[in-house]
């Protein structure tokens, strides 16, 4: 059974600095609930859109900076999780670029595939 869930914002209000090299993490509730009810995570589409507000300098994007978001994996994991024994295997996913590359490149307003094939 394949389920489909839509756009999930990953940063809510305001903005958040990303340095090269640097890893960030992300906290994002399901909205319906347990993921234990969604099983194990094939594949996410990850959207990315540098949002450059002339009204801020702090956002603005010249010759110091790259619009492009590099992203390595997606690892998807329950914060739920049945009990409080160990994790089981299938509430944690890691995801790779369904790309040719170790990493995938996504230029402001595109879109790159993960998928589990690390």
């Amino acid at each position: 059974m394949k389920t489909y869930i839509g756009a999930v914002p990953l940063v809510l209000s305001g903005y958040m600095k990303l340095e090269h090299g640097s890893t960030a993490r992300m906290v994002v509730a399901h909205p319906t609930g347990s993921i234990g009810n969604l099983g194990k995570v094939r594949r996410v589409e990850l959207s990315w859109v540098y949002d450059m507000d002339v009204l801020q300098p702090r956002s603005l994007c010249f010759f110091w900076c790259n619009d492009h978001l590099y992203v390595n994996s997606v690892s998807v994991d329950a914060m739920d999780l049945p009990g409080r024994g160990k994790r089981e295997a299938d509430f944690s996913s890691k995801l790779c670029s369904a790309g040719r590359q170790e990493y995938a490149e996504i230029a402001s307003g595109s879109t790159a595939s993960f998928v589990d094939n690390c």
